[in-house]
């Protein structure tokens, strides 16, 4: 880690890379104004399984998504620029990827969803190659089993 990197680790807190990591996906929930179970279901899996909320107790994670939703409803704008502000770019991915999940967790991803997914690309200053890889590795990851 850089000089710079690990300044950057000490002056944000933990719940700040949790917030900020969780706002893309959050932005996607609310886009359609239709959050399914499947969506909300997938969100929480992925804060089970991720490293960035390990040792985190619920409450922590509750207060984290409650401060994300009230974000959102004050000023979105202002959590994307949080989003660049606060995380570096292999988190910036991260938050992408967790936010592709989301768009495809029913199964689909509707046009809003896309639309808002690729405006975020861009936001997050993401590669290009890097969204696709992150698209590729979502569409593996929600393959049906084969019908019989």
């Amino acid at each position: 880690m850089s000089g710079h990197e690990d300044l950057h680790a000490r002056i944000v807190s933990r719940e700040e890379f949790a917030e900020a990591v969780l706002i893309p996906a959050m932005h996607i929930l609310a886009i359609d104004c239709a959050v399914s179970d499947a969506e909300v279901t997938q969100l929480k899996n992925l804060c089970e399984m991720s490293p960035i909320y390990a040792g985190m107790k619920a409450e922590e994670r509750d207060r984290v998504i409650a401060r994300v939703t009230e974000g959102m409803a004050a000023d979105p704008a202002a959590q994307i620029q949080q989003v660049v502000r606060v995380l570096p770019v292999d988190l910036r991915e991260t938050a992408y990827a967790f936010a592709a999940r989301v768009a495809a967790a029913d199964g689909s991803v509707a046009e809003s969803e896309m639309t808002l997914l690729s405006d975020l690309a861009g936001q997050l200053g993401l590669a290009p190659d890097r969204v696709n890889h992150i698209f590729e590795v979502v569409e593996i990851l929600q393959r049906p089993l084969p019908h019989d």
